[in-house]
């Protein structure tokens, strides 16, 4: 592995009260909502190690100071960014270079800091007038010697960053701006060459020049000059080729989209434009390493998906985080993130202080296959989970569909509060649980999943979830399960309450159904289900509904879980769902609410009843749906999923 960025560490610059990330991957993929700070920690590296950022560009302003900090400008706070080094162990040119910053060589390390802080020591014992930025001072150093500058290493270790919003085809028309224009002084043609060509060009404006129209045309420039400021001006225009000198004529040559040389970068599309921009900038940074005029390049491109359709977005980013050393990305793009190796991914949220805080892949407890499979998972539609404020993991398409329906009818938009479902397509929840555990990306998450206790040894739900938990109600769980089983095998009076272990898997962030999705709905939705079976058959099955109506009444018969369950696989589970979350879509407000008190027993006249735990409990199967909803909803919206359960009496 190339050098590269390892550790990243920020204080007190902008939405950054005190972030760490650590460690930083050598590619890195930066997520987070808009405002969070994804530009900004590209602007502070660049505070470290971009030459092209202006020395003024360091006197840091005061809204550049964190809003959050305990301490501000007047106190004498301090900015700081530390930037640590990696992977350059047999480069000796990059040892040479960075030496004086390595402060660990098993493996090497080196460490470079930008401090913007108080010219003059602050005496914190006696009071003193409140500071202004006029008395603070910026230094860049390495290791820990405050004194040792460390100005060469910004000609050699460079990090560059491409703005979101550029203007690419104007950057590659002006000389100065574009990456072209190096490209051309490094890899220019033979001396001879340009020489024959300068000579072709002269012939060329010679004869341009005998033309009389434009001769007549270039008199009546001169004349008009001449009518407008009298003979003051020494001057006499002529027209011809801006091409005169080797210097002019290569800054004339300019990038073609086309073999017949017809049409420039302006003349296509912007998006096909800033791909042109950015494998400009490559090459250039590459022919710099090629050219041993620095030891290591470093790019930031914020959010490269703009004018790029999301085709592109993937095999572009996907083939560049996999081919290029050193690559900064900040995207909202979930096709960008779902190619994006899981190593690489950094996530930004709002910390407890009102900062932004980072965290990173690199921690996660997770296997080489479990990457892979995660990776393979998080195509566009679950790479949302990255962007996501709360994420509930569910088994199937089935949940998929209901589980925003349900929200819906109890008047919560899981859109609108950053919440998505997504399905695992299976019962392996844990590297979706690494994943999002506070060593990994630290997204708030919940798990449902199916209870199957009646499939074979029983309660696998609750095993399942026992496996997902890491405080002591693991064991409390596991040793409930294990006790009903006993009990089923002796047909002994129950030892142990099953909602009591459900209980302790939901405080664990896992809510266990009974049995399958579709049978523990079925006492709550089986008008609906009845009349999606209806809709997907010509003919429907008699067999089938009696078995919904046994289930949905709660004494079922042998065989009637089987019949029902065959029956909605044959229509599919995905559009039985789809079909059954339209029904409930169109529910009146505070029909569920209604259903759940009637279930439950009680008066549905009494406004000052709440639907809470407790009626979930005695109203069904079902509860456990609504309890994860209501879990869901405290977290994100600060209220429950039900208020008390008012309703018109018109």
């Amino acid at each position: 592995m190339d050098l590269h960025i390892s550790r990243l560490e920020i204080e007190n610059f902008r939405n950054f009260v005190a972030l760490e990330v650590d460690p930083f991957p050598s590619n890195a993929v930066i997520v987070g909502e808009n405002g969070i700070g994804k530009s900004n920690l590209l602007s502070a590296i660049r505070l470290v190690l971009d030459p092209a950022l202006p020395d003024a560009a360091r006197q840091l302003r005061p809204e550049d100071f964190c809003e959050h900090s305990d301490s501000g400008i007047a106190e004498g706070a301090i900015v700081r960014v530390v930037v640590e080094l990696r992977g350059f162990d047999d480069d000796s040119g990059a040892k040479g270079v960075l030496d004086g910053c390595i402060v660990a060589t098993d493996p090497y390390v080196a460490r470079l800091t930008y401090e913007f802080r108080p010219r003059e020591p602050i005496d914190t014992d006696e009071p003193s007038v409140p500071l202004t930025v006029d008395d603070y001072d910026w230094v860049v150093f390495g290791g820990d010697r405050s004194g040792y500058d460390v100005h060469h290493v910004r000609r050699s270790v460079v990090f560059s960053v491409l703005p979101a919003l550029r203007d690419a085809v104007s950057d590659l028309a002006v000389a100065r701006r574009s990456p072209l224009t190096e490209l051309l002084d490094h890899a220019g043609p033979d001396i001879g060459v340009l020489e024959a060509a300068l000579e072709a060009v002269g012939d060329a404006m010679d004869e341009l020049a005998n033309d009389a129209t434009l001769a007549a045309l270039a008199d009546e420039i001169t004349g008009r000059v001449v009518r407008m400021v009298g003979p003051q001006l020494d001057l006499s225009t002529t027209l011809g080729f801006a091409a005169g000198r080797p210097d002019q004529l290569m800054r004339s040559i300019r990038l073609y989209v086309d073999t017949s040389r017809s049409r420039t970068v302006a003349d296509t599309s912007t998006g096909n434009a800033n791909v042109v921009y950015l494998a400009l900038l490559l090459e250039r940074l590459e022919r710099r390493r090629t050219r041993e005029t620095v030891v290591a390049t470093m790019l930031g491109v914020e959010e490269p998906e703009a004018h790029l359709h999301p085709g592109l977005q993937r095999h572009l980013f996907g083939y560049l985080l996999r081919n290029t050393d050193g690559l900064m990305l900040t995207t909202h793009s979930p096709h960008v993130a779902a190619v994006a190796p899981l190593r690489s991914l950094v996530r930004l949220e709002v910390g407890a202080d009102g900062g932004t805080i980072g965290h990173g892949t690199l921690n996660a407890d997770l296997n080489t296959t479990e990457q892979r499979d995660l990776e393979r998972y998080l195509d566009a539609t679950r790479a949302e989970i990255l962007f996501a404020r709360f994420v509930i993991f569910v088994e199937g398409v089935a949940e998929l569909y209901l589980l925003p329906a349900l929200a819906e009818a109890a008047d919560f938009d899981l859109d609108a509060y950053g919440v998505v479902v997504a399905p695992v397509a299976g019962t392996d929840f844990n590297p979706y649980r690494q994943l999002c555990s506070q060593e990994g990306l630290a997204i708030p998450h919940i798990i449902i999943t199916d209870g199957d206790q009646w499939t074979g040894n029983g309660y696998l739900g609750l095993s399942r979830a026992a496996r997902l938990i890491s405080d002591g109600s693991q064991d409390v769980i596991n040793e409930g399960v294990e006790a009903l089983r006993q009990d089923a095998e002796t047909s002994g009076a129950p030892t142990v309450n099953v909602n009591d272990l459900t209980d302790l898997a939901a405080h664990g962030g896992i809510f266990v159904g009974v049995d399958t999705l579709e049978i523990d709905v079925a006492r709550l939705l089986d008008t609906e289900m009845g009349a999606v079976h209806a809709d997907l058959r010509a003919t429907p099955s008699r067999r089938w509904n009696q078995s919904l109506g046994r289930l949905a009444a709660g004494n079922p018969d042998d065989g009637d879980s089987r019949v029902f369950l065959a029956g909605i696989d044959r229509d599919g589970k995905g559009r039985f769902g789809q079909r059954l979350a339209s029904y409930i879509i169109d529910w009146p407000a505070n029909e569920l609410q209604t259903r759940v008190l009637t279930l439950a027993g009680e008066d549905t006249d009494d406004d000052t009843l709440e639907v809470d735990s407790e009626v979930l409990t005695v109203a069904g199967d079902f509860g456990y749906l609504l309890r994860a909803l209501d879990h869901v909803s405290r977290e994100t919206r600060g209220s429950p999923l039900f208020g008390s359960a008012t309703r018109d009496h018109d």
